[in-house]
This record gives structure tokens, sequence and C-alpha cells, in this order.
């Protein structure tokens, strides 16, 4: 069999060592002249490489793991690699193992590419394959990135509900808004990393990132202004999940804080979803944060009625109830006078302030004051009008008829109209 020239070496790109390897494999089909020791060449060589894939391998890979893990690596290394074994699908031996097999595999079909007289086509693979080592090694290192944030944002989660359960004063909101902002942190540190990893300019991104700032901040300003307005809330805790408040018109039960809006079930039981600007903007009671609050009920007494013992009636009957608070004492204070009464106003205290003690006592209140009052002879008037009937003797009163008018009024007054 003739022998082929071989190419120049200078055409070949990549380092040393690769031409090196390819100049042994333009020599395997000068060695191996017949068919047959070519078909034996090649079965050698499968079997050769399925034992060391299936057997060698990854013995080795593991007596190595094994090895670094006992005696290369410090402790708080190990640890780390335990943590990132648990949050990947695979452990970073299984990887190792697998990329140096899928090496071994490539160099096997190259070889058999060699012995079976395709040289230029195993040169072009290789060529390829040296051309393509930087986009390789850029890939492999964002998969590296990738998983280095993936694990970071799970450690960090961990670590804030961790942290939010020893401490008292952080509420599940506030580690919910913690956990998305470590989140949103990490992924702008690995987006301007990858940047950097594949040659992307910054400076034209952030003056890109800058315009489309502009235009989302003029185009979205209620909705960020409520976003702010949720770091608002989570900062000055005006309220919690749970707390009884009154938000402008709406009163109810606060079930949820997002970072857009915030939401209350009112005493209908209906949900009621107000943006998180509008709660700062608005005037807003938190009942829930004291331990105890007041109400007023007023009442009316007839105009006849000792004010001195209404009062006292009414006090020592709201005081003897027990979903009433000893202390402070209620209190009874005339207020106003009424069209048809004078107003007293009861004030009194309930402890553990939520909606449902608040009707309990004031429909205690009304029922007790109101039988206590009737004991007493007190009495709560209805709304009255009263109609008078002023005379005519003041006035004059006109008569008409077909011929003329005349006056029924005082002397010297006449009804016809005068003609200036």
């Amino acid at each position: 069999m003739p022998k082929r020239n071989r190419p120049n070496r200078g055409t070949m790109p990549g380092p040393v060592p690769l031409q090196s390897a390819v100049e042994e494999l333009q020599s395997l089909p000068e060695s191996l002249a017949t068919t047959e020791e070519r078909l034996l060449a090649s079965v050698g060589l499968v079997v050769l490489a399925a034992l060391l894939v299936l057997v060698v391998l990854p013995a080795l890979v593991r007596g190595l793991s094994r090895g670094v893990n006992r005696y290369v690596l410090p402790a708080q290394a190990r640890v780390i690699f335990a943590v990132v074994n648990e949050y990947i699908p695979a452990t970073m031996s299984a990887i190792l193992l697998r990329t140096s097999q899928l090496l071994l595999v490539f160099w096997v079909g190259v070889s058999l590419l060699a012995i079976w007289g395709l040289v230029e086509l195993a040169r072009s693979v290789l060529a390829f394959v040296v051309a393509s080592t930087p986009v390789l090694g850029n890939l492999a290192v964002t998969v590296g990135i990738l998983v280095v944030a993936y694990v970071t944002m799970h450690v960090l989660d961990q670590a804030i509900h961790e942290f939010g359960e020893e401490a008292e004063r952080i509420t599940d909101h506030q580690e919910e808004i913690m956990c998305r902002l470590s989140n949103v942190a990490v992924i702008a540190v690995t987006i301007v990393t990858f940047l950097g990893i594949w040659g992307i300019n910054l400076s034209g991104v952030f003056v890109g990132a800058g315009f489309l700032g502009i235009i989302i901040g003029l185009a979205a300003r209620q909705t960020l202004g409520a976003i702010l307005a949720g770091f608002v809330l989570m900062s000055s805790r005006p309220f919690a999940i749970g707390d009884w408040v009154e938000i402008a018109d709406h009163e109810g039960i606060i079930t949820q804080i997002t970072m857009m809006n915030t939401q209350l079930q009112n005493l209908e039981g209906e949900t009621v979803v107000i943006p998180n600007d509008v709660v700062i903007d608005e005037p807003m009671r938190n009942l829930s944060c004291q331990d105890r609050i007041q109400l007023t009920v007023d009442v009316g007494v007839d105009y006849e009625t000792d004010l001195d013992a209404a009062e006292r009636a009414a006090s020592e009957a709201i005081a003897a109830l027990d979903v009433v608070a000893e202390n402070p004492s209620p209190q009874v204070v005339a207020t106003a006078f009424d069209d048809s009464a004078v107003l007293l106003e009861l004030q009194f205290w309930i402890e553990e302030p939520v909606p449902q003690r608040r009707l309990e006592a004031t429909r205690a209140v009304v029922h007790a004051v109101k039988s206590r009052f009737e004991d007493e002879g007190i009495e709560i008037p209805f709304p009255q009008r009263a109609l008078s009937h002023r005379g005519e003797s003041a006035g004059f009163k006109l008569q008409g008829s077909a011929a003329g008018s005349q006056s029924d009024g005082p002397p010297g007054t006449t009804g016809e109209a005068d003609s200036s």
C-alpha cells in the first residue's frame, strides 16, 4: 500500500501536543495494511475503551474522590461540597466521571476514523474541537456559575428563615421580602458575571438599562410607588398579618401583605385589596396594637330628666357587664343638646380587641342601659316636631273677582294695583 504524503504541520491549528496526536493517528493506516488488521485493531480498541469506561474509570474516580475528601480538602471545603451535592442532581465525583468517560469515548471515535483511513475527517473533528475550546470553556464556567447561584439562593433562603424563627421581631412578610431581595441580588451578580465571561461590553448594557429604567419609571409610576411603599411598610411595620386595622374607609383583619398591595378581610367577610401607596398616604388605625381600646355609644334622654341620675344609672349598668374592662372604669358624659333629647356619650373599654368582641360589647351596653333606664323611669324620647299655626291678623288677604279686587287689610289700604 503506497504511503500518503503527510500534510504540512503549519496548516494544523492548535497546540503542539494536538499536532503530535494527529501525526500518531496518521501513522495508524500505514501500520495496518490489511482489512483484517484494521478490524482486529478496531475490536481491540472498542473492548479496551469499554473496560476503561465501565470498570477502570469509575474505580479510579471513586478512589480519587475518597482520597481528596480525606487527605486534601479541609473540613470547611468538604462542608461546601456536601451542600452543593444536596442541591444539584449529580455529585461532583459523578460529574468528573461522566466528563472523563465522554472524553475517552470521543478519543476512541477519532482513533477509529484514523484506523479506517479517514484521517482528514479525524483532523477536521479535532480542529473543530480545538477551535471550540474557548466557547466550551466559557460554557462550562457558565454552567458552574449557574450551579453556584442556584445553591447560593437556596442557602440564603434557608439562613433567612432560620434567622426569622429565632428573631421575634421578624415577621413572615419581612422574611419573604428579605428572601426576594437576596435572590434579586444573586441574580444581578450572576448576570453581570455572565456578561463579563462572554465579553459583552457592560457600559453599553448599563446605558441601555438606564434608558429602559427611565421609560419603565415613567410608564409605571403608580406601580413603582406601590413597590417603594411596600419597602416602607416592611421597615416601619405599622401592622402585621392578623391585625385589626382601619385604613381610610375600610376596616378589617389583615390577611396578606405583598410588595404591591395589602389585603384585608372586612367585617362582612369580603376581601379588600388596597395598594401600598394608598396605605401610606391614608390615615391608618391599628386596633390590635394595644391590649385594650375605648368604645363609645350615644344615647339621648328627655330634657326633663335629672342628668346626674341618668349618668349614674348608665355608668352602673355598664360597669356590671363582664365584657367591659374594669380599668379604666366606664364614664358617661353629657355632650350635646339634640332636637328632642340631651345626648349622653357612654365611654367604656374592652380588652383583647377584635371585631367580634366589639360587637358583643356594644350590644351588651345598649341592652343594659336601656333596661336600667326603664327600671329608673328615665325616658329615651323619640324625635319630635312641634307644629304651630300663625294667624292672619298681621298680614293681609287678597280676594279676586272679575270686576276687580279689594283688600281686607288695615284701614287706608286698597287692593287695587298702583298704575304707576
